[in-house]
């Protein structure tokens, strides 16, 4: 399958991930033991309808991307 240089990362998890990353900022992390209990603190917070959310919106994401013919969109 062709994969177009520019073409964003359409996985929904990438979005979860990067909720996760903003709430860890500001906190007092000093070793991995206290990096994977806030990772997973944070995992276990995030709502179920954020999830549904990135789901349901994949469809539209696909359509904008094939519009976008390799390149650059908003979504």
């Amino acid at each position: 399958m062709h994969w177009p240089p520019r073409s964003p990362d359409l996985n929904p998890i990438e979005h979860v991930w990067n909720k996760i990353d903003q709430k860890l900022i500001g906190q007092h992390i000093s070793n991995s033991a206290q990096l994977e209990l806030a990772i997973v603190k944070e995992w276990n917070e995030v709502p179920a309808s954020i999830c549904a959310n990135l789901i349901e919106s994949m469809p539209r994401r696909i359509e904008k991307c094939l519009q976008a013919r390799d390149g650059h969109f908003d979504y």
